[in-house]
């Protein structure tokens, strides 16, 4: 069985005092004597990540972990992204990438209606695999710490994403699989682990399997993304959970429904993304968020990181009110290649500074750092 498991209460406040004694100790090579005064500016700032820091981490062999997209707490790496992160809140300097989305296929077996790159799905590959490896190599090279290989479903290019993972294993990079679950057996999720996988982001958005086979619209949807987590978490892989929130999980007894059946089945984190529209009319149910939409859902995963009945439930976190505090950290934290090669600060904002297939990333990547701050997504405009 998985040797993962939920820290809280005394072992995870002892986590946070050894973390913060590091902290001084490593920030006091960059800051010297003022140290103590920017890290004390830094955390009474509303922008400071430890404002939704929850109740618990999770931890995986030696690692441990707060939140997917960083590095663990108890990492060298992660002691860095804060030292860059005070810079950017007290000074306004440009944060470094942290993480990156990597589109390795075009080809996916199922039809969400709100998939952000629907549009490009087609049965012939546009990226092989040398343009793969070598961009994802400059990622490394400036800095990059966690890699997501997305898709389309990755699972459609299975020998490529071998010598992607086995190319890399040795660099201390942080890969993780975004997918649907489909064909991810525990054989083949043990090969990854193997050749250096950190974790899997596996799409699921209800508790209702009637509703997923549905919405993806096959009658096995549900029963991979299950057995996907279920095998994942089995073999001591973190395990998120990709959730287009519908109104339907708005309400806190569904919620609280779907949050108890990713448990059980060993999520460890649910990224509550809200629906976008945009590439097909989507119904009631996965029309975009107004205000009261987003209230509803800060209440309830408020809760979630607070209440002590949820200290051994998945940490739940919605990225757009996350960046509704921070403001938009495409382009600075992270970037995005499309299943084209285009590539993007974020999937919702169809900008594109370069494609890979024919533009040197290096200028694609000063591009992307040198911007202006126009190119925003209609839901972070909302929240701003």
């Amino acid at each position: 069985m998985s040797n993962t498991k939920f820290i809280y209460g005394f072992r995870k406040n002892l986590i946070d005092l050894i973390f913060i004694i590091r902290l001084h100790i490593k920030s006091f090579k960059v800051f010297g004597f003022n140290t103590v005064k920017e890290i004390r500016q830094y955390f009474k700032d509303d922008k400071c990540l430890f404002k939704t820091s929850p109740n618990r981490y999770v931890k995986s062999g030696k690692e441990i972990i707060a939140v997917p997209d960083m590095p663990p707490i108890n990492s060298i790496d992660f002691i860095d992204y804060v030292i860059s992160d005070i810079k950017w809140i007290n000074h306004k300097q440009q944060p470094k990438l942290v993480f990156a989305i990597v589109c390795i296929t075009s080809k996916c077996p199922f039809k969400c209606p709100y998939c952000y790159n629907s549009d490009l799905h087609i049965k012939e590959e546009r990226l092989n695999i040398d343009t793969l490896t070598n961009t994802i190599l400059a990622l490394i090279t400036n800095g990059v710490k966690s890699i997501y290989l997305s898709g389309g479903e990755p699972l459609m290019r299975w020998n490529d994403l071998q010598t992607i993972l086995k190319k890399f294993k040795h660099t201390g990079t942080r890969f993780w699989l975004l997918s649907t679950g489909f064909q991810l057996t525990e054989k083949r999720l043990q090969i990854l682990k193997n050749e250096g996988l950190k974790g899997v982001m596996i799409s699921l958005d209800s508790f209702d399997p009637k509703h997923i086979n549905s919405v993806k619209g096959s009658q096995k949807a549900f029963d991979y993304a299950i057995s996907a987590i279920n095998s994942a978490n089995k073999i001591g892989l973190f395990v998120a959970l990709d959730c287009v929130f519908g109104k339907t999980l708005l309400k806190e007894k569904n919620f609280i429904k779907f949050i108890v059946l990713a448990g059980k089945k060993g999520a460890h984190f649910i990224n509550c993304y809200s629906p976008r529209q945009m590439h097909h009319d989507l119904n009631n149910e996965y029309n975009n968020f107004g205000i009261s939409e987003f209230e509803q859902l800060e209440i309830i995963t408020t809760k979630n990181h607070k209440a002590k009945h949820y200290r051994t439930s998945p940490i739940a976190y919605a990225p757009d009110l996350w960046e509704a505090k921070r403001g938009c950290v495409g382009g600075k934290l992270f970037i995005y290649i499309d299943p084209a090669g285009n590539v993007k600060f974020c999937p919702f904002v169809d900008k594109s500074f370069g494609n890979i297939n024919n533009d040197d990333i290096e200028n694609i990547l000063y591009k992307i750092t040198h911007r202006d701050s126009k190119h925003i997504c209609a839901t972070n405009k909302l929240l701003s």
